[in-house]
């Protein structure tokens, strides 16, 4: 049961870093890829580390889980913009 309640997990982390991707300003460096790497990894952060408020599905609070996934995927992308900005000069 424990396998199982971890795969649910990291598939409603995973639909999350989905919409992370269709929100994001400017795409993400490495596209998909990047996002479900960062997106799961923010969602898990988002409902361990903030409040749990909103719906929670299979563990993971939906709202902290969706904002943070947000924030790790354009901070990520704001610095490999800014480290290509400074390799081109």
């Amino acid at each position: 049961m424990v396998i199982l309640s971890y795969v649910f997990f990291f598939t409603v982390a995973g639909m999350c870093a989905w919409l992370v991707e269709k929100t994001s300003p400017g795409g993400t460096p490495g596209g998909a890829i990047t996002t479900t790497i960062l997106g799961p990894i923010g969602a898990c952060a988002g409902s361990y580390y903030l409040i749990r408020f909103g719906p929670e599905f299979y563990g993971v609070s939906l709202l902290p889980g969706i904002l943070c996934a947000i924030l790790v995927v354009i901070t990520v992308s704001y610095i490999c913009r800014e480290f290509k900005r400074n390799q081109s000069q």
